[in-house]
């Protein structure tokens, strides 16, 4: 069985402005990555198409996690 604490955080207004901050940094940093490998995913196959060779093609964006091919 897992048990779970639930409560309702209560910040200080300082707080609660950090963690605005926080939580902003964390999207940037989120769509940044998601546009850097979704530019990767579209302008690779576009490379290929136009006869560029494999070794010369815009580089792989590796995410955490996976392995470069």
């Amino acid at each position: 069985m897992t048990r779970a604490v639930v409560f309702a955080p209560d910040p200080t207004p300082a707080q609660g402005r950090l963690l605005r901050s926080h939580c902003g940094a964390a999207r940037f940093a989120h769509n940044w990555t998601l546009g850097q490998v979704t530019d990767s995913l579209t302008t690779r196959p576009g490379e290929r198409e136009s006869g560029i060779a494999e070794a010369d093609l815009t580089p792989k964006k590796v995410v955490a996690g996976e392995a470069a091919t």
